[in-house]
């Protein structure tokens, strides 16, 4: 008679170890998602133009802020989620609007766009995409010193702080 132990035995680790492999995948889609792929990664760079054109100062691609903020997106599984979602929503209005990508878009359609989700609802995901992606890329761009010229402050508040900060407010 032949023993049928073994063979079970291998079988149990074997569908155990491959159903354990996948939900380590599956989690790990879930807390470390992915970077951007390079469709998306043109999508956002279109966006950030829109929002940060170029006039006599640098544009948003001009002082490379995408990669920054995929940067600081890949070590914050929520922002990263967030910017896809987002970037999928500017495709689809794009397509269903224009029958183009986001990225493909003239300087007025894509803005048009931009428009629509800066006026949807609180709640809505293209309004929270909208707003936390603005918020990143003005950080960003006003954090390099080539976006100053023509600003009243040269230099950054910080380290020295603001001295007078003692003093009573001039009126």
């Amino acid at each position: 008679m032949i023993d049928s132990r073994p063979r079970r035995q291998f079988l149990r680790f074997a569908v155990g170890g491959g159903l354990l492999a996948l939900s380590g995948l599956l989690l790990k889609s879930i807390f470390w998602p992915s970077p951007l792929d390079v469709a998306e990664a043109a999508t956002l760079e279109r966006f950030a133009d829109v929002l940060i054109p170029r006039d006599e100062l640098p544009s948003a691609s001009d002082l490379r802020l995408v990669p920054l903020l995929q940067a600081g997106a890949a070590s914050d599984r929520h922002l990263m989620r967030l910017l896809r979602r987002g970037l999928s929503w500017l495709d689809g209005a794009a397509q269903r609007d224009f029958g183009h990508g986001y990225a493909e878009l003239d300087h007025e359609s894509a803005e048009r766009i931009v428009r629509v989700a800066a006026a949807a609802p609180e709640e809505a995901v293209e309004r929270i995409f909208f707003e936390r992606a603005r918020i990143e890329l003005f950080s960003l761009y006003y954090s390099r010193p080539e976006s100053w010229p023509g600003l009243p402050a040269t230099l950054p508040p910080q380290p020295l702080g603001f001295i007078d900060f003692a003093s009573p407010p001039r009126s």
